[in-house]
């Protein structure tokens, strides 16, 4: 059994995620959603169990595995509760940060702060974690830019120039995440390419 943290829940890669977490051994998710009211959030992923888990006869046995933690990852602390917080750093075994603006032509500065500053919200939240022994990180293939050639696993910053604010932000990103390599827990960066969702 795992305590997992997930930010993003309520996204394609983030939901697909979810399912899998919640049908496979005995895990625990704690899901990071925003919302105007903590009700607003709840309601959230109401709607998103029902959907996901349509038709399934262990559905309230799946949906008490999960719990939702109201907060947004652009802010301090991520938004979260002096409770809920000190809860989650001392239980939190792995984190799955997959929250991300995913739009092309905003201004830098907007996606910046979800991706960038969101995304270093996080990674403090991952020195306050006790026991987090793993942290998982969605980047993104385009952080390859214009870069021209073959671009590798290892290869991060070859000079590239960006096609859009989003790729630009995700790369800083990267960079803030791959500076938390280290000792104390295993750091996983993924970087996936377009991403349609699955055919039934």
């Amino acid at each position: 059994m795992k305590n997992i943290f997930l930010t993003g829940a309520t996204g394609l890669l983030g939901s697909h995620l979810l399912k899998l977490f919640i049908s496979e051994g005995e895990n625990q998710v704690f899901l990071l959603i925003r919302g105007k009211d903590e009700r607003e959030a709840k309601n959230r992923v109401k709607n998103l169990l029902s959907q996901m888990v349509r038709g399934n006869s262990r559905k309230g046995e799946l949906s008490k595995r999960i719990q939702v933690i109201w907060g947004d990852i652009t802010k301090d602390n991520l938004g979260i509760g002096k409770q809920d917080f000190s809860f989650l750093n001392g239980n939190i075994n792995e984190i799955f940060h997959c929250a991300a603006l995913a739009e092309f032509r905003q201004p830098l500065e907007k996606v910046r702060l979800v991706n960038v500053r969101g995304t270093q919200n996080v990674l403090n939240f991952t020195t306050k974690c006790a026991h987090l022994r793993r942290f998982h990180y969605v980047s993104t293939a385009f952080i390859a830019g214009t870069f021209n050639g073959k671009f590798s696993e290892q290869d991060f910053d070859v000079h590239q120039k960006f096609n859009n604010t989003y790729e630009k932000s995700k790369f800083e990103a990267e960079m803030l995440v791959r500076k938390y390599f280290n000792s104390k827990f295993n750091v996983s960066i993924y970087r996936p390419s377009i991403i349609v969702g699955d055919y039934d």
